[in-house]
């Protein structure tokens, strides 16, 4: 007995029919893809720019600057130098080598050091620069410390006196040495074979100046000199 076809059932009027998918077309690409392409090409540019330029700016115009010392610091500018330091002496008074007269000279000075430490050491040895000076100031003759020069002259010996003191390893100054005595007028005319007659005594060649030696008295400034 044969076996009854199953019969198919009809299709609905209503049901609408399936749209096929849709396909690329050959050779389109993505949008998506082309933009993330253009965008890294881009930074790998502008990287690549920065790169050369901070190279060209960065290195030495001169090769010789590549292998030279750095430059020191410079000084802040706010930056003030150290102030001076000035040690005062007490007031001397002395008399003079003769010449015409009794003459004695008083004065005042102060010494310009290079720091505190050269200032506490002058205070230690204060009794021996006194006597120092006293010794120097009481071998010249007035007509010796009238001009500028001869004030120079006395305070640069003055300056390598205390120099020697506070450094004694230094190199000694020059030792100290009376003038030759003035002669009288009188005298003088006399050894000329000349009629006598009242003159006033030469003044004596300024002596020249002697450099102050290396030392922590840099220079001395007198406040105060009088001759009489």
């Amino acid at each position: 007995m044969a076996t009854p076809k199953p019969v198919p059932k009809p299709e609905s009027k209503d049901k609408k029919p399936e749209a096929p998918p849709e396909l690329p077309l050959p050779g389109a690409k993505p949008k998506r893809r082309k933009l993330i392409i253009i965008a890294a090409l881009a930074s790998t540019l502008v990287l690549a720019a920065a790169g050369g330029a901070a190279w060209y700016l960065a290195r030495p115009k001169n090769p010789a600057e590549a292998t030279a010392a750095p430059a020191p610091a410079a000084k802040p500018k706010g930056e003030k130098a150290k102030p001076a330091i000035f040690v005062a002496l007490e007031t001397f008074t002395v008399n003079l080598q003769p010449e015409s007269g009794d003459r004695y000279l008083q004065t005042t000075l102060s010494l310009k050091v290079a720091d505190p430490a050269a200032e506490q050491a002058i205070k230690q040895q204060m009794p021996e620069i006194r006597s120092r000076l006293l010794l120097v100031l009481s071998s010249k003759r007035a007509s010796e410390l009238t001009s500028i020069e001869g004030k120079q002259a006395l305070a640069n010996q003055i300056a390598a006196q205390i120099n020697h003191v506070l450094n004694p390893g230094a190199a000694p100054p020059p030792p100290l040495k009376s003038p030759e005595p003035a002669a009288a007028p009188a005298q003088k005319a006399a050894e000329a074979g000349a009629p006598t007659a009242d003159k006033a005594p030469e003044a004596a060649a300024p002596v020249p100046p002697e450099p102050a030696s290396d030392g922590p008295v840099l220079s001395v400034l007198f406040t105060n000199f009088i001759i009489q």
